[in-house]
């Protein structure tokens, strides 16, 4: 194998983003809230697709803008229903979850 130039900037972004998930990946383990992250990550996809359809382009800041406010409001949505509908916070994440997954396939 020859190691290039891009090969270590690979690395190095790979290394810088185990270390910018490991520890909220750590706090969401710890607040029994794991499944978080896969209806965050799930959400994230619409929220591109959205922020693609309404500016035409993609550009990072618009993609960026568009997956960060679908991923705060699947975290709002999760502690609404856990709150309103008076159920367990992991019945909760399964509902948002299963919705935006849903999305997904539209």
């Amino acid at each position: 194998m020859v190691w290039l130039p891009l090969d270590t900037w690979i690395v190095v972004i790979g290394a810088l983003c185990a270390m910018a998930c490991a520890l909220p990946g750590c706090f969401l383990v710890l607040r029994k809230m794991s499944m978080m992250g896969d209806a965050i990550s799930h959400a994230v996809l619409p929220g591109l697709a959205i922020a693609f359809l309404i500016t035409g382009s993609r550009a990072s800041f618009g993609m960026f803008i568009g997956a960060a406010i679908v991923g705060v409001l699947t975290a709002v949505f999760t502690q609404w229903v856990s709150s309103f509908g008076k159920v367990d916070r992991g019945a909760s994440m399964g509902i948002v979850f299963t919705t935006l997954l849903r999305w997904d396939y539209c």
